[in-house]
């Protein structure tokens, strides 16, 4: 057989016709195509310089698959004049905002006017997505307010989509209830999921409601906070999570364990971290503690409230450096959010906007109990105070503060052995030293200035040390004052290292004088909480900051990078919420909501899919 040169039979390998490869069909799209040029564009975790973006019937679109199978060129180039194009905004939490309260229901016309004001308004900050958020309520105001808020597209005229509603509640822990009604609050979840759509689905609704509802499911439901310690919440969270729902830890009391065995349940988001829950602790970290786990799933993602007032910087930047991948940050705004200074309503509480926070009329207290501002000269004063008058010998020292706007009031009945103080802290240990967060004095006492009861039971503890603090609130009305008492102690230490909490009698005295008396309550974390206007034991709710400040504290605090405070707010709660291949990112495929910032992280221009919104006309 005769043998051709190699370079021939390579000449004829490569000349040889070849089967021809099936041709690819692209269906023609005569659509309108936008070119966005000049930009830098936030893409795969990075900052693209010199980018462009295209744009086809409200989708990012491939430009090389568009050129070479369609034949075309945009119909419309627009030059972003350098500015930074990131995904629109994504907010997973947020109660109302520009006078709109989500929870509070009106008749259909009203209540869609109200979101579609609040949808428009929003995207004057970059949110171009959200979960609309409702408080604790009754299972007939979930009823009529759910059916509004299932998931539907944005667009320039209607404002920014909304993901299905995040509902905050009502499964949640009392002893963590916040701003939220006490008397709504479902206590236990024992027949298990079926619980949850009696409360928020069809079973208990009307016959017009449940035609209305149209869904077996949950259908407008994107989230659901709940504490997991509560009687069959935890079994519940696999049937939720099998549903379609995003499940959140929060309001919630849970030990570290229990918080572990949510995640491994299917739960994958804490509700607004350190706020609604107890301070961290060395030995249960609870909630919290979640940032730190070592099991084998992944950390689960975190609201973070970055205005300065809810959570201390420092805090944040603990949680940031601790899991920076799961930082989702969320506003958790009000119906004041946007609005003028003034007065409002936030529930049944008349509040009044200042600049930078929301405080309950007439009062100090930040609505919501909202966190004040600490300072650090006046927590050095109380030290140095405690420090003269006290040694670790020194034990069972009481005494009471009453102040008012007339001065120093009468011992109220019951405490006839205490008498007033002229130094508030005065009666607090020296041992405060020791504790997790000394500065959580300064809460209790900014909050109240003008109606407070202080009273302490200080009990000597083998390990000064391991010194913790819990506490426990009544509310005293009497003589036409309104008065709160807060009970301090310190509680002792056992051989196990478990924390036990000495049990105060309102007047201030230990229930007994001998330890075997003494009544001990075993505390999974013992903490410091805030206290509302009504004395209830909460923490930190409701905002009126927006989800770019948000963003730009969160720089601020952490020195985090410019990537990792944007996916804060894009690419997180996109993951978080199963819609990343269309949200959260700028890619082919994706949804067409971008957000043009400036260098210093200011909205310049917002498009919702792919149509330009004219910020100018947005009146809120």
């Amino acid at each position: 057989m005769m043998q051709y040169p190699v370079a021939l039979q390579l000449h004829n390998l490569i000349s040889a016709p070849s089967s021809p490869e099936p041709k690819t069909i692209v269906p023609e799209n005569t659509a309108k195509v936008i070119k966005i040029t000049n930009c830098r564009v936030l893409r795969d975790s990075k900052i693209v310089d010199k980018d462009a973006i295209w744009i086809q019937d409200g989708k990012i679109i491939d430009p090389h698959k568009f050129f070479w199978y369609q034949k075309r060129l945009p119909d419309e180039v627009l030059d972003a004049e350098g500015l930074l194009v990131s995904p629109g905004f994504i907010e997973t939490q947020i109660n109302g905002a520009f006078g709109v309260d989500f929870s509070v229901p009106s008749d259909q016309d009203t209540y869609e006017r109200d979101l579609t004001k609040v949808s428009r308004g929003l995207l004057k900050y970059g949110t171009t997505s959200y979960c609309p958020t409702i408080v604790s309520s009754s299972a007939a105001v979930y009823h009529k307010v759910l059916p509004f808020l299932k998931p539907r597209p944005g667009s320039s005229d209607s404002g920014a989509s909304i993901l299905g509603a995040h509902v905050e509640g009502p499964f949640i822990n009392e002893a963590r209830v916040g701003a939220h009604e006490r008397k709504v609050l479902q206590a236990s979840a024992s027949n298990g999921y079926n619980d949850f759509k009696s409360v928020y689905g069809l079973e208990g609704a009307t016959p017009e409601e449940q035609r209305k509802l149209n869904d077996e499911d949950l259908h407008s439901v994107k989230i659901i906070t709940c504490a997991p310690e509560l009687d069959g919440v935890m079994a519940s969270i696999p049937d939720l999570v099998k549903a379609g729902i995003t499940v959140s830890i929060g309001h919630s009391m849970a030990n570290t364990s229990e918080a572990e065995k949510a995640v491994l349940q299917g739960a994958t988001f804490i509700t607004h971290l350190f706020n609604a829950m107890p301070q961290f602790h060395h030995r249960d970290p609870g909630v919290i503690g979640l940032l730190g786990s070592r099991l084998d799933l992944p950390r689960p993602y975190y609201g973070l409230i970055c205005d300065g007032i809810h959570v201390h910087p420092n805090s944040v930047k603990i949680a940031y450096d601790s899991h920076p991948e799961g930082v989702i940050l969320i506003t958790d705004a009000m119906s004041a959010m946007g609005l003028s200074p003034g007065n409002y309503r936030l529930g049944n509480m008349n509040v009044s906007k200042e600049v930078d926070r929301v405080v309950v009329e007439g009062t100090n207290v930040l609505a919501g109990s909202q966190t004040p501002v600490l300072t650090a000269s006046h927590h050095r004063a109380t030290k140095d105070a405690m420090r003269q008058q006290y040694t670790e010998k020194e034990q069972h020292h009481d005494f009471m503060t009453i102040t008012s706007n007339e001065g120093f009031l009468p011992t109220p009945p019951g405490s006839a052995s205490l008498s007033p103080q002229k130094i508030m802290t005065s009666g607090i240990p020296s041992s405060l030293d020791q504790l997790p967060q000394p500065s959580s004095l300064d809460l209790l006492y900014n909050g109240f200035i003008d109606s407070t009861i202080w009273s302490s039971s200080i009990v000597h503890s083998d390990v000064y040390e391991e010194h913790d603090v819990y506490d426990d609130c009544e509310h005293y009305e009497g003589s036409g004052h309104s008065l709160r008492i807060i009970s301090l102690s310190v509680s002792d230490t056992d051989d196990d290292g478990e924390v036990y909490d000495r049990a105060l009698s309102s007047s201030g005295d230990t229930t007994g004088e001998d330890e075997d008396s003494t009544s001990l309550q075993r505390i999974s974390s013992p903490v410091l909480t805030d206290v509302n206007n009504d004395g209830d034991l909460c923490c930190p709710s409701s905002s009126v900051i927006t989800l770019d400040a948000c963003m730009r504290n969160f720089i601020q605090f952490t020195s985090c990078s410019l990537v990792e405070a944007l996916e804060a707010v894009t690419l997180h709660p996109a993951v978080l919420l199963g819609i990343q291949e269309r949200k959260g990112v700028i890619k082919p495929g994706a949804d067409a909501d971008l957000v043009f910032l400036s260098d210093d992280l200011h909205v310049k221009r917002v498009f919702v899919a792919g149509e330009e919104v004219d910020l100018t006309s947005i009146n809120v």
